[in-house]
C-alpha cells in the first residue's frame, strides 16, 4: 500500500476517538486538559501545527533542508495559529477555559513533533519505529491504570468502546505509522496527519455539539489550506528516511 495512503488512513482512525487533542500520544495528562478547557477544535487544530516546528527540528536532527516555500507556510500558519487566540471565544460545558486549552495543545504539537522526528531517526537506525510507540503507548497504560483504580464492572458497550478504542483507532494506526515512516520524510508524515483535525471536529460537533468560532474557523482554514497545499506541491518522490543516518557514516 501506498505509505501516503497508510498516513492517511491513520488519521482517520485517530480522529475517531478524538484526536490528539483528546490523546496526546507521548504526554497523557497535558492534552486531557487541554480536552477539559477548550474546544476538540481549537485543541485539534492547534496540534495540528507540528509542521511549524518539523521545520526548525528537521534541519538540525536529520539534515533535511528548509525551502523558501517552507518559511512561507511558516509565516501563514503562524497567522492562523495567533487566530486562535484573538476575539472573543465562547464557552461550552465542555470548554471551560479555551486559553488555556489552547496553550496546552499548542505545547503538544511541539511534543508530538519531537514524537515524530524521533520515529524517524529510529528508522534511519535499522529499529522500527513500532518499538518506541509499542513501549510509549504501554507506558500511558500504565499511568492510566494507576489512575483507574479500583476498577468498576462495565458494561457490553463499554468493553466494546474500549476494544475499539485499543485495538481500532489507535493499533492500527500505529502499524501504518511504521510502515509509512521509513519511507517518507518527516515533514511529509505530519503533513497527511492533519486529515485527522479536519474530522475531528465533526465528530465533536456530532457528539458534544461543539460549534467552533469564527475565528477558529478561519485559522484553521490558513492553517490546513497551507498545508494540504504544500503537501500537493510537493515531489511525488521523497528520499529515504535512512538518508540521513546513511550519508553521516
Amino acid at each position: 500500500m501506498n505509505p501516503r495512503l497508510q498516513v492517511a488512513l491513520a488519521a482517520v482512525l485517530f480522529s475517531t476517538g478524538g484526536g490528539r487533542a483528546r490523546v496526546c500520544r507521548d504526554h497523557p495528562a497535558v492534552p486531557v486538559q487541554a480536552n477539559k478547557t477548550t474546544t476538540a477544535a481549537n485543541a485539534i487544530f492547534l496540534q495540528s501545527t507540528s509542521p511549524v516546528f518539523i521545520l526548525f527540528l528537521a534541519p538540525l536532527l536529520l539534515k533535511e533542508p528548509v525551502r523558501r516555500a517552507d518559511i512561507a507556510q511558516l509565516g501563514v500558519t503562524a497567522v492562523g495559529m495567533a487566530l486562535f487566540f484573538v476575539g472573543t471565544e465562547r464557552h461550552f460545558a465542555t470548554a471551560p477555559n479555551p486559553l488555556l486549552g489552547n496553550a496546552l495543545a499548542a505545547g503538544c504539537a511541539v511534543s508530538w513533533s519531537f514524537t515524530l522526528i524521533g520515529y524517524r531517526w529510529l528508522a534511519s537506525h535499522g529499529i522500527s519505529p513500532a518499538t518506541a510507540a509499542v513501549s510509549g503507548n504501554f507506558t500511558a497504560a500504565l499511568i492510566a491504570l494507576a489512575a483507574g483504580l479500583p476498577f468498576e464492572a462495565g458494561r457490553a458497550a463499554d468493553w466494546i468502546a474500549v476494544s475499539y478504542l485499543g485495538l481500532i483507532q489507535l493499533a492500527l494506526p500505529y502499524a501504518f505509522l511504521a510502515y509509512a515512516i521509513p519511507r517518507l520524510r518527516a515533514l511529509e508524515v505530519s503533513l497527511f496527519l492533519l486529515v485527522e483535525p479536519v474530522l475531528n471536529p465533526i465528530w465533536a460537533w456530532l457528539v458534544h455539539g461543539e460549534t467552533p468560532s469564527g475565528w477558529a474557523l478561519v485559522g484553521g482554514a490558513l492553517i490546513l489550506g497551507t498545508t494540504v497545499l504544500r503537501a500537493l506541491s510537493r515531489p511525488a518522490a521523497s528520499p529515504p528516511a535512512a538518508a540521513p543516518a546513511e550519508s553521516g557514516r
